[in-house]
């Protein structure tokens, strides 16, 4: 009967602003500088989307406070390695 259908993923919107959140699997991140469109861009890709409820009830891990911006100034095969050192290190 299939009472339960899956959920379609949250749409990608536009880049967030700076010093909201961001969030994927469990994990925020604060955006601590207006993201280039490429950078957005990818994060999407990844599964990161802007976090648009006030009233958010979920549990997070915060990645440290200047993980976005590390991960915006490196290049694209440094920015996956290091991406993936920080979700290593930060799994929920």
């Amino acid at each position: 009967m299939r009472l339960r259908l899956q959920r379609a993923g949250q749409k990608a919107g536009p880049a967030p602003r700076m010093g909201s959140h961001i969030h994927f699997d469990g994990r925020r991140m604060k955006v601590t500088e207006p993201p280039e469109p490429e950078f957005w861009a990818w994060l999407t890709l990844a599964g990161w989307r802007e976090c648009r409820f006030s009233g958010d009830r979920r549990r997070y891990v915060n990645l440290p406070e200047n993980a976005f911006k590390r991960l915006a100034s490196r290049q694209s095969a440094s920015r996956e390695e290091y991406y993936h050192q920080l979700m290593d290190r930060s799994s929920p």
